[in-house]
């Protein structure tokens, strides 16, 4: 009888244990998709803090807009990420349309 209830108070010691383990673990995993979400956001940041400068120095030699963003040869992280109107050199973000 006290091996059973020796068993049965580890056994409940090793469940209450594995759930502050699990939430850890939520914690940890929602922490780096943050991360990576942060990570990316930067990364359409600069692409458009590249892309900007460099349609406005492209206008100033040509007195027109380039036809598209690729015409710059810019290395962009993400090139399908940004909209461009070639009429007006208006850049945007799909994801982050606030960008001016």
């Amino acid at each position: 009888m006290y091996r059973l209830t020796l068993i049965l108070l580890c056994s409940l010691s090793l469940l209450a244990a594995c759930e502050p383990a699990q939430e850890a673990h939520e914690t940890v995993h929602e922490a780096a998709r943050d991360t990576i979400a942060q990570i990316d956001k930067t990364k359409v940041l600069s692409d458009f803090a590249l892309a900007k400068p460099a349609v406005e120095a492209y206008f100033l030699q040509n007195q027109k807009y380039p036809a598209s963003l690729s015409e710059l040869g810019l290395k962009l992280n993400y090139p399908d990420e940004l909209t461009y109107d070639p009429a007006t050199g208006k850049i945007s973000s799909k994801s982050f349309p606030n960008l001016k």
